[in-house]
């Protein structure tokens, strides 16, 4: 049994609150199945539960039904001001087949069926779809060698999965998505540079402004820091960053007593309606400064953004959930 807790507030009247709970148990059978459990609650409730059976002796090869419920909110905004908000809820079942490979990456694929619907809590109903319905096939390949997951000074991970969402599969718009994540992480004395680079596109498909859930967005702390939270969205995205580091305080055996660091970053990047619109001269570009803790709790943030139009986000971050 683990738990999480994640607080995030802009300490401008948006703030997100999530409590979580993970279990999990292992070895239920001779190949060494596991069931793992998520459960969420807060501004995103979200139950999640996996299946996991090795289907070899050797454990290499694996199969993962999973089911999720998750509801979220869907705020939609112009000019980075919110003119309206809707409530998300997604119902979703998976198939996944699989291979690990060593204790460094895991490669993946299956089918995914998503159900979803959305209400409006304010704002013109007519700017969402109320209804949106997934099937699709995918492929991921996951690598993963950095030493540490909040604050990592060594290492690298690489993500790349293709989502093929078909009509007959059960989704609304036949689409490819290819979405690629890479981070690399370096470190000189207390000093530590991750230079961390994500990029999604829609390779075809005939979206509409109101297809939001389907879309990709950026906004909030190291996701260019200085525009709220998913504030921007479209169907293709590309951002680059270069966060910096530096350890102050190295922690004791108190109770209150956490490593301590400070940092800086710089971001470019922007959601596009086109993959031919992505380049440099198009890309917003924000900075952030923060000073941070790796407690108990998981990493405590403090810190603000700026956005090269002017406007700031100011941010509280503490813990993560799974």
């Amino acid at each position: 049994m683990r738990f999480g807790l994640n607080l995030e507030d802009d300490f401008q009247g948006d703030g997100h609150y999530n409590a979580a709970a993970r279990l999990v148990l292992t070895e239920i059978n001779q190949l060494g199945a596991e069931l793992l459990t998520d459960v969420q609650i807060g501004t995103d409730p979200r139950i999640f539960s996996e299946f996991y059976q090795p289907i070899d002796a050797t454990r290499t090869w694996f199969v993962a039904p999973s089911a999720r419920i998750e509801v979220r909110d869907l705020p939609v905004y112009v000019n980075n001001f919110e003119v309206a908000d809707f409530r998300d809820r997604e119902a979703e079942a998976d198939l996944d087949i699989g291979r690990t490979l060593g204790d460094w990456g895991e490669i993946r694929a299956g089918y995914h069926r998503t159900n979803g619907e959305t209400h409006d809590r304010y704002g013109d109903p007519a700017l969402v779809e109320p209804t949106y319905n997934i099937g699709e096939y995918f492929f991921k390949f996951s690598y993963d060698q950095l030493d540490n997951i909040h604050f990592p000074r060594e290492g690298q991970s690489f993500t790349v999965q293709w989502d093929g969402n078909r009509v007959n599969l059960g989704g609304d718009v036949a689409f490819d998505k290819v979405t690629a994540d890479w981070l690399m992480a370096r470190s000189i004395g207390r000093n530590t540079i991750l230079l961390w680079t994500s990029a999604g596109s829609t390779l075809d498909g005939n979206f509409k402004p109101t297809d939001l859930p389907e879309f990709y967005s950026l906004g909030g702390l190291f996701s260019l820091s200085g525009l709220a939270p998913t504030s921007l969205t479209g169907p293709n995205y590309a951002i680059a960053r270069a966060i910096y580091f530096r350890k102050i305080g190295h922690g004791g055996e108190g109770f209150f007593e956490f490593p301590a660091y400070i940092g800086a970053s710089f971001e470019v990047g922007n959601t596009y309606e086109r993959r031919s619109d992505i380049n440099f001269g198009s890309a917003r570009k924000d900075g952030s400064i923060f000073i941070a803790f790796d407690t108990l709790l998981g990493p405590l943030y403090l810190g603000s953004g700026y956005d090269q139009s002017g406007t700031a986000g100011y941010y509280l971050f503490l813990g993560r959930t799974f």
